[in-house]
């Protein structure tokens, strides 16, 4: 209620909060009088919260700086009335020395308002506020000739997930950017993914955002879906002078004097305890920060990446969040449904068909016929295993024969299964040595399976087919062809579809297409794949494992989906371009290298350096995989590390 004694003499005594309200929504008080009546408010009245005396003060147009607060914000409404409302309001229950934003408890919180024809928002994690943030603040005011500029703070929490834990706190961020002239609202926890009604609630006319490449802008894309559905989505130029990474690595080089170094996994055991034994369970806020703590060192570990052929563009969306809630579980048979009802057969299936087609085979999804069966797996070891299970299956008697750079799990399955298995030579790119392999079939009085490769592990060597083909066909054995595709499948578009030359093959989708949790895919002619049926079930025991992922099918159906198979062919080439500018970059250093596909090897280099960039390795050399998500700047900053790099000792050596 507001204190009848201090009410201007022009207004009526009689009314409550709610009236003097409307009355300033209707603009019927004036600017003076509706000052004097917020500076003598009884602040102990229940209709008369301080949030509603602000919006009064800004409905009136009396100021352009809001805040949320109570009642003891009165003095701070006296002191702000005074200095004309030359800064912001300080929050009550604090003290001077906490920033006045922390108590805020609105979920979008406002620190500073001021009219403008249309709004403009950007958002951003802003960490460690640089040049290149300011010309990206700069470009968005400038795309309407008069506007507001709405700056969206990106919370800690949504950092830490997508990027890195932030240097600076979201508190001190927001106010930073508060005070920049150009900037007239600041809004905090602001939402990765924008929606319809966060553009609603704060008026925004137009969302605008910058991206380093059109890669980076796909992989953002789904963040800005609902403002470009709109048509209010602008691109804005990137800035590459300046990024906070660089900043913190070229602070770190300051510190200690050259090249930052971390260890791949830099948490300590120690920092991971053994869940409790006893009675009493571990903190929840233990378990968070424990899983923090190891989420920033990964992020860490992300950002110096290039030895293993990984995409780490990898897209997750709200949807995720809620599927991972329930035990998404494919048992058994792809093709076959089964009793259980939480599963996603039908994705699974849709992708199978996908990829028979992308490599040039025929398969009718509806009816489970055609040529091919395929199945999703775990990781391209399985995608093997199941392929050699069905070849032996086949071929009980049969011999193995593959290259010395063929991948380690080919001779791990043929030892479990007791197949006999024969190495064959390699030439000095990894591809497999037909000459050789023709003696080793000449010799043998069995079938043989032979296990060629589209990619090897160290130098992305591929086999001929049609070589191999021609081979094991003049040499009139019984014969079967596994395709050992783990990599570079979706690199290569052969002259003969890769499925009218073998018999099974098996690919990854966690390597080039990039997903959260290692996936592939294994497919086999139908003729090879027999299976019991397995009553409780209710499906056929065709694959290698009985409970199967069912929430990767969902994650690789949606890339695939996005990318189409156009799609894929013109990401297959912009990457085999990015490596051979990668090798140029090399050379330009004096870095002898040699590249295939995507892969470029080099001497090893000093231990500090394989493990700070992660690096595969091998007797005397090591290599990087140019992937989707490599950048180069990061190719420019190993580079730098291998050049200036000295002798050290590997700890893994000297402490064993």
């Amino acid at each position: 209620m507001f204190k009848q004694s201090m009410l201007p003499t022009s207004l009526s005594t009689s009314f409550d909060f709610d009236d003097v309200y409307n009355a300033v929504r209707t603009k019927t008080i004036g600017q003076e009088d509706i000052m004097k009546m917020c500076m003598n408010i009884d602040m102990e009245g229940e209709k008369s919260p301080f949030v509603s005396i602000v919006q009064m003060l800004r409905l009136a147009k009396c100021c352009d700086t809001t805040s949320n607060g109570d009642k003891k914000c009165y003095w701070k409404v006296r002191e702000c009335l005074i200095s004309r409302w030359k800064h912001l309001l300080d929050l009550p229950n604090t003290s001077e020395e906490v920033p006045f934003y922390n108590a805020l408890p609105s979920e979008f919180k406002v620190l500073r308002d001021s009219g403008g024809s249309k709004r403009v928002y950007i958002d951003g994690v802003f960490d460690m506020l640089h040049i290149g943030h300011i010309q990206a603040l700069e470009d968005a005011v400038k795309t309407v000739r008069e506007g507001a500029l709405v700056v969206g703070v990106i919370g800690d929490s949504d950092a830490t997930g997508y990027k890195r834990k932030p240097i600076i706190d979201e508190t001190e961020r927001a106010t930073m950017l508060s005070y920049l002239p150009i900037v007239s609202q600041v809004i905090t926890n602001a939402p990765l993914v924008m929606t319809e009604e966060f553009i609603t609630t704060h008026n925004i006319d137009i969302v605008v955002h910058s991206f380093s490449d059109d890669a980076d802008f796909e992989r953002q894309k789904p963040f800005f879906e609902v403002p470009i559905r709109l048509g209010i989505f602008r691109r804005i130029s990137y800035h590459p002078t300046n990024s906070t990474s660089e900043i913190i690595k070229r602070c770190v080089a300051s510190v200690t004097g050259n090249s930052p170094t971390r260890n791949a996994n830099p948490v300590r055991p120690d920092c991971v305890p053994v869940p409790p034994i006893g009675d009493e369970a571990t903190p929840d806020s233990d378990i968070r920060g424990c899983i923090d703590d190891f989420t920033e060192s990964i992020h860490a570990c992300s950002e110096q990446h290039l030895g293993y052929p990984y995409n780490l563009d990898i897209h997750t969306e709200a949807q995720d969040a809620r599927l991972l809630r329930y035990s998404l579980n494919n048992l058994g048979d792809p093709w076959v449904g089964s009793n259980y009802g939480m599963q996603t057969r039908i994705f699974e299936q849709r992708v199978v068909e996908f990829m028979v087609r992308f490599f040039g085979g025929t398969i009718d999804m509806d009816r489970s016929t055609g040529d091919w069966w395929g199945a999703m797996t775990t990781c391209g070891t399985e995608g093997n295993m199941n392929a050699l299970a069905h070849a032996l299956r086949l071929h009980p008697d049969a011999h193995v024969y593959a290259s010395r750079a063929t991948h380690y799990s080919i001779e791990k399955i043929c030892r479990n299964a007791r197949a006999p298995y024969h190495v064959v030579d390699t030439n000095e790119f990894d591809e497999i040595d037909y000459e050789n392999l023709r003696e080793h079939v000449t010799e043998c009085q069995h079938p043989c399976i032979v296990v060629c490769n589209i990619g090897t592990t160290m130098r992305s060597g591929v086999d001929d087919l049609s070589k191999v083909r021609k081979v094991l066909e003049e040499e009139r054995v019984s014969f079967f062809i596994h395709c050992d595709a783990a990599l570079a499948g979706m690199l290569i578009t052969p002259e003969t579809p890769v499925l009218n030359m073998c018999d099974s093959m098996g690919m990854s989708f966690h390597k080039f297409l990039g997903t959260s949790m290692p996936c592939g895919v294994v497919l086999c002619k139908r003729v090879a794949t027999k299976g019991n049926f397995i009553d409780y079930l209710h499906s056929i025991d065709t694959t290698v494992g009985g409970s199967r992922n069912g929430f990767t099918p969902l994650q690789v159906w949606r890339s695939l989906s996005r990318h189409g198979l156009i799609g894929l062919r013109r990401l297959a080439d912009e990457n085999l371009k990015k490596a051979k500018d990668v090798l140029e970059r090399f050379h330009i250093h004096g870095v002898t290298a040699q590249l295939q596909l995507t892969t470029i090897v080099f001497e090893k280099p000093f231990h500090n350096v394989i493990k700070k960039w992660q690096l595969a390795c091998t007797d005397t050399i090591a290599h990087i995989v140019v992937m989707p998500s490599t950048t180069m700047e990061s190719i420019e900053s190993f580079l730098s590390d291998y050049t200036q790099s000295v002798p050290d000792s590997d700890p893994d050596k000297t402490s064993s």
